[in-house]
């Protein structure tokens, strides 16, 4: 019989036991001071003495990330905010020759602590269907492989060890997000909607290390260049809604099934070896290769991020084509997303969901062809709704795509002409739209009568007309 985690000495034996895990040096992004370890095991006997809620607490994840940001920030400042303002005047300015969609008309600045804060709430909704089948991973294999000496202190277990879970992986995630702080150069750079109203912002002491990285460009360039594609980006997701809930449902039907495929395996732990518990959980041993369904949601929501970052490309490069140094800072940036850019390194290291749109220059290639043929706001009007953009087939052949696209919009604008005209007549029937007579059987064999026919009654047989049968007197 199982013991109430309200009677067991608040898992005190349980706790010893989690000291372990978390002692000694080299638990990835895990908190080993003993100020925080001693909130850690606070934390886990309230939730032992509540009996669990069910909920995660994400505390200290966020505690975790917001460290890991402030641990190197610089302070903003004025002249920072000022030339941030700048390049997103001048940016929004050359935009409008672009595209017909609205962009910001400035770009505001945040610290990295400041981007953490903002971000978080999306992180946490991404990774919360993890948690829960990592504890019951957990306890499974614990029951299974505890020898007799342990099995009352895992009967402690309960709550205690999804706060197990919760921690370990809240502070990996902490970790994760403190660090993509210190990459990004823009709050909307891993092309998906962090916040639920996105808004344009450079990340200046960021920014500042990008132009580091390239030889002879000024930095005020730099700045209108990355200016631009972050307003290209929230341009674009405010002008379609839907992009932000199809990009963050995708994300987390992957998400969601984890749970599935981490049920199905079983993980060799040791109770008697802390130090083993704790390199299952960091290894990423609980989080398996993706299932043939998570395999589809990973492609779907490739070919709408790679469809996201060649317009993108598109926009940018003709908004900044003024710049003398376009091309050299588009090829520092490009190079750097193909070595793995941030988002591809944050969503590998918490779900192992690669992250990188690999056939952006197919993208590019396509979203040119249609600027071409139909021009930017033609071009643009294909955001409107998921079921009109192009697909993954469509990034092979553009200008199949690209011919069947304009023969529909030509046909409807055919019709729209003609009924505008009062000339669109309704299409001639055709031989299904007529009634078959052999359906309704005349009553008594000749056409044009109405009624069925009944073979069991008497048939008149059919009267024929009086002839005489001599002449006339």
């Amino acid at each position: 019989m199982a013991t109430d985690p309200k009677d067991a000495g608040d898992g005190q034996d349980f706790e010893q036991f989690l000291r372990g895990v978390f002692g000694g040096a080299g638990a990835a992004g895990l908190p080993l001071d003993p100020a925080q370890l001693g909130e850690l095991f606070a934390s886990m006997r309230r939730a032992a003495q509540s009996g669990g809620s069910g909920t995660i607490d994400w505390t200290g994840a966020e505690q975790q990330a917001a460290k890991q940001a402030q641990a190197s920030q610089v302070v903003l400042t004025d002249a920072e905010r000022s030339a941030a303002d700048e390049a997103g005047r001048i940016a929004a300015l050359w935009l409008t020759e672009a595209t017909e969609l609205t962009p910001p008309t400035d770009a505001a600045v945040m610290s990295r602590t400041e981007w953490v804060s903002a971000t978080m709430p999306f992180w946490e909704r991404i990774c919360e269907p993890i948690v829960g089948s990592i504890a019951n991973t957990l306890r499974r294999s614990l029951d299974a492989q505890a020898p007799e000496q342990l099995k009352p202190m895992l009967q402690q277990a309960g709550s205690m060890l999804q706060a197990l879970s919760s921690t370990v992986f809240g502070m990996q995630l902490g970790t994760v997000v403190g660090d993509l702080s210190g990459q990004i150069v823009s709050a909307n750079e891993i092309g998906v909607p962090t916040e639920r109203s996105p808004r344009a912002a450079l990340l200046p002491q960021n920014v500042q290390i990008f132009t580091d990285g390239l030889d002879g460009v000024p930095e005020e360039q730099t700045r209108i260049y990355l200016a631009a594609r972050e307003l290209a980006h929230v341009a674009l997701f405010r002008a379609a809604p839907w992009l932000t809930g199809q990009l963050e449902l995708m994300i987390r039907r992957y998400a969601e099934g984890i749970p599935q495929v981490i049920s199905q395996i079983e993980v060799e732990i040791d109770p008697s070896d802390p130090e083993g518990l704790r390199r299952a959980i960091e290894s990423g041993a609980l989080i398996p290769p993706p299932s043939a369904a998570q395999q589809q949601a990973t492609a779907q929501l490739e070919t709408l991020l790679t469809l996201i970052e060649g317009w993108v490309n598109v926009v940018t490069t003709q908004a900044t084509a003024r710049l003398p140094k376009a091309a050299a800072i588009a090829e520092m940036y490009n190079r750097r997303r193909a070595e793995g850019g941030p988002a591809e390194q944050a969503f590998g290291s918490l779900v192992h969901l690669e992250f990188r749109p690999r056939r952006l220059r197919q993208a590019t290639t396509l979203w040119t062809r249609l600027t071409d043929r139909l021009g930017p706001s033609e071009r643009d009007h294909l955001w409107q709704h998921p079921d009109i953009l192009p697909g993954s087939e469509d990034l092979d052949d553009p200008q199949t795509f690209l011919i069947r696209y304009t023969a529909e919009d030509d046909e409807l604008d055919d019709d729209l002409q003609q009924l505008l005209d009062g000339t669109l007549t309704a299409p001639a029937p055709t031989d299904e739209d007529e009634p078959d007579a052999r359906e309704t059987p005349p009553s008594d064999g000749h056409p044009g009568t109405d009624g069925p026919s009944d073979p069991e009654s008497p048939q008149e047989p059919p009267s024929t007309p009086d002839t005489p049968s001599g002449p006339r007197d």
